[in-house]
């Protein structure tokens, strides 16, 4: 079975998504001193946004990855495995640690871009936990079948 359009279109973008990811990561501090020219906030409290916002890059980054991984399995031709039942949970737990680490902005700024972002990745959490449940299921009906065969 050959990989779909979709699918290859989007191992491609988790790709760039991933080295992306890592070249904005290394370019926060500059990014945000830049920044600080436009909005005060950022150079009024210069260290925690770098923290804030290098730490949601590297979840993001780590994110990227498990996804690399998880469409690594697609290719092989075998996606419901046990490797990609911990991809999405740690999936799970990296998005839910992005909400925490943007929460800590809420002492610095509340804007209402902020409250959806934290309640994208509390949503994205939630359906990375709950399809790892139906990945783990998909394993056990796959172990049956081959031990049947």
């Amino acid at each position: 079975m050959k990989l779909t359009r979709l699918a290859r279109f989007t191992g491609c973008f988790v790709n760039l998504g991933f080295y992306l990811g890592i070249l904005i990561c290394a370019a926060v501090p500059l990014i945000i001193w830049k920044a600080g020219d436009w909005f005060p906030i950022f150079r009024d409290y210069y260290w925690p946004m770098v923290i804030i916002f290098l730490l949601s890059g590297i979840l993001g980054v780590l994110i990227f990855y498990e996804l690399k991984k998880i469409f690594g399995t697609l290719a092989a031709r075998d996606p419901f495995v046990e490797a990609n039942v911990l991809s999405l949970r740690r999936m799970g737990a990296y998005s839910f640690s992005i909400c925490v680490v943007t929460a800590a902005r809420l002492f610095f700024n509340i804007t209402v871009t902020m409250l959806i972002l934290i309640l994208v990745f509390f949503i994205a959490g939630l359906f990375s936990l709950v399809l790892s449940q139906v990945f783990t299921q998909a394993v056990l009906y796959k172990q049956e079948n081959d031990l049947t065969v």
